[in-house]
């Protein structure tokens, strides 16, 4: 039996770390989207965050945080403290980080991913 969870969410669907749920972008309107969270035991939606704007692209490290761009800059947020989305520092290399289109952690938790358009 299908059941509708919502509508108009994004192409970002993830396992939440830690827990039997899984994340999406949910489009509410033009200028609001929002990170929810389906729990699959009791079906219950919660929000977690608005994402950053305009951007649905998210990758959940093993640690609980949601690592997404603005395009330029890469940011997380801890689901877990501070609950607000902070601009993380990038060593190496941070002039290539123009037009942030994915993100990827891998399964181990020490890499991330990210693909720029060229």
């Amino acid at each position: 039996e299908d059941t509708v969870i919502a509508e108009n969410i994004g192409r970002s669907l993830h396992k939440v770390p830690g827990e039997r749920a899984i994340s999406f972008i949910h489009k509410v309107s033009a200028t609001e989207w929002l990170i929810k969270k389906l729990n699959t035991e009791t079906m219950q939606v919660t929000t977690i965050s608005n994402t950053l704007p305009g951007r649905e692209d998210i990758a959940w490290s093993a640690d609980g945080k949601i690592i997404s761009s603005d395009g330029t800059d890469v940011f997380y947020f801890d689901t877990l403290k501070e609950k607000k989305w902070v601009k993380a520092t990038v060593v190496d290399d941070s002039d290539k980080l123009k037009g942030v289109t994915r993100i990827a952690v891998n399964a181990k938790g020490d890499k991330i991913a990210v693909v720029v358009a060229e």
